[in-house]
């Protein structure tokens, strides 16, 4: 007698806000003051949904509310979301198209590589080994050289952003 039992692998979780600190702590991103913000701001661009954990059926866990500032005199309140086991950064269609235009004209804006170094220029900068005006000078002139090349090949990435249909 020979049974066969079909099983299907699952996709790995999306990675873990905390992850993502370690990883931009391990690349010499941010500081402890700025990574909250740089989370932040990749949830607000709408680069990134912040939900708990996947599904068993592989599909992204609950999105999870980011929380509005209290205001004084109340209003209604808010039934409070459960809190999930953790907090996952899942990746809008939005973002992956920005990420891939980027990998796609400059790939080294991609790397950590390039931010790490700019947050140790301006620690540089901080501690007196290096002077502002050369570190603003350099970085505008490479970003300056940058800008232009994504400009010019603007036609390459419209596929990106073309509306479906």
């Amino acid at each position: 007698d020979t049974r066969t039992n079909t099983e299907y692998t699952k996709p790995p979780d999306y990675l873990q806000e905390s992850e993502l600190i370690a990883l931009m702590d391990q690349h010499g991103i941010g500081t402890d003051a700025s990574i909250p913000q740089h989370i932040k701001n990749i949830c607000d661009r709408h680069y990134v949904d912040v939900c708990g954990p996947m599904q068993e059926d592989g599909q992204r866990g609950q999105i999870i509310q980011m929380r509005k500032p209290f205001k004084k005199g109340g209003g209604p309140q808010q039934q409070q979301q459960p809190k999930p086991t953790s907090r996952h950064m899942v990746p809008r269609p939005f973002g992956l198209a920005f990420l891939a235009c980027f990998e796609e004209l400059d790939k080294e804006l991609c790397d950590p590589k390039i931010r790490a170094y700019m947050e140790q220029q301006v620690t540089k900068i901080a501690t007196g080994e290096t002077d502002k005006n050369d570190v603003v000078e350099s970085t505008l002139k490479l970003f300056h050289e940058k800008f232009n090349d994504f400009r010019n090949n603007m036609a390459r990435i419209e596929r990106y952003f073309a509306p479906k249909g």
